[in-house]
């Protein structure tokens, strides 16, 4: 898979290269989720977002984030097989979001903005990767008391372990009393490190027995738990079953039958055990994709992935389908599945707000030409 380096060529990739003492992979990494932190009031509200008085503080901020991207940046860092094609697709999502937000689209812009912590964590949350003990310390205050926002910065950070202990201390010390606690935020983590990252039944098993252990939990929380509980069972007796270790072309097969049954059409609660089986597929197919992108399977596995992202939005609120969408025809337009995404994706941004803008016309138009050169 060549990087997607270029969006559609409508925005220019000639970034200033950012200078830095630490060019490491973690630095940049941590340096960009304090950039993300300081515009998350903007996220948050798109009042804000729009406010002109906030433009040039916004427009700066971008502009880092571009610049903890750049192009240079992907090739100093792609050893890694897989590597560079999300680091990219990463340069692109930033470099879009600034020239829409540039060119006043802003509900696109502060849609795309609100996705970006999803594009991370999709690399991130795909591929199982012990993170190093000494990969965020640089820049990082320890608290004594650690809250669900720290929690997320080490989920994102790629420092599992660290985020899941968070998790597992704010579930199991709930007594009642803490106003507005979100279960479904630390659920939606915590069944994705089982189901996506970890890919292991029994410690899911065990670690949320642990949390049944608390009297507290509210009675709709336990019996999420003991419905997940019953499925992480019912995985670990799988054996030889168990799909990834199926040819690919088996693999497709089966992620194709796992989610037409576990999405019909309709809306899938954090709850729903269909939500752990498509966070499982989801998983196997975005690491094949990484790992062989060059497999006569791949268009048809980003197809899917998309399928999954869509299904799974209620849970994950922004979708990252269009971008396995759009990846799917720049990288594949011969394929024959290229014009089901290229009919997808066209859908999708038709939907999305100010479709008369000259800006999604464009896209659309561009991958239309690929498809039709």
């Amino acid at each position: 898979m060549k990087n997607l380096i270029l969006i559609f060529g409508l925005i220019s990739s000639s970034v200033t290269f950012a200078k830095s003492d630490d060019a490491s992979l973690p630095f940049l990494m941590h340096s960009f989720y304090t950039t993300l932190f300081e515009l998350r009031p903007y996220m948050n509200s798109e009042e804000e977002f729009k406010d002109p008085k906030n433009r040039d503080k916004i427009k700066a901020l971008l502009k880092i984030l571009e610049n903890r991207v750049d192009d240079n940046q992907v090739k100093k860092l792609s050893k890694a097989p897989g590597f560079a094609t999300t680091y990219g697709l990463l340069g692109s999502h930033i470099r879009e979001t600034s020239y829409l937000y540039e060119h006043e689209v802003y509900g696109v812009a502060h849609n795309n903005l609100k996705a970006t912590t999803g594009l991370c964590i999709m690399c991130h949350e795909r591929l199982p990767k012990p993170a190093s003990p000494e990969a965020h310390k640089k820049g990082l205050v320890i608290k004594d008391v650690e809250d669900l926002t720290d929690a997320e910065f080490y989920y994102i950070a790629h420092e599992f372990d660290r985020a899941l202990s968070v998790y597992d201390t704010l579930v199991r010390k709930y007594d009642g009393s803490q106003a507005d606690f979100d279960f479904d935020q630390v659920y939606r983590r915590k069944i994705a490190y089982f189901a996506r990252i970890l890919r292991d039944p029994n410690a899911a098993v065990a670690n949320l027995k642990l949390d049944l252990a608390n009297p507290k939990l509210p009675k709709s929380v336990r019996k999420n738990l003991n419905g997940w509980v019953k499925y992480f069972k019912s995985w670990s007796q799988e054996g030889s079953k168990d799909p990834s270790q199926l040819s690919d072309e088996k693999f497709l097969a089966f992620a194709k039958s796992e989610i037409e049954k576990n999405t019909e059409g309709r809306k899938i609660s954090i709850s729903d055990t269909s939500n752990i089986k498509l966070l499982r597929v989801s998983g196997q197919l975005y690491e094949r994709v990484f790992k062989k992108p060059s497999s006569s399977y791949t268009p048809e596995m980003l197809y899917l992935l998309a399928k999954c992202e869509r299904d799974l939005a209620p849970i994950q609120k922004y979708s990252l389908a269009d971008i396995y969408l759009r990846e799917c025809v720049i990288e594949y337009p011969k394929a024959p599945i290229a014009k089901t995404c290229f009919s997808d994706y066209e859908v999708s941004m038709k939907q999305k707000a100010n479709f008369d803008s000259k800006f999604i016309k464009e896209n659309i138009e561009t991958l239309r030409v690929l498809l039709n050169p």
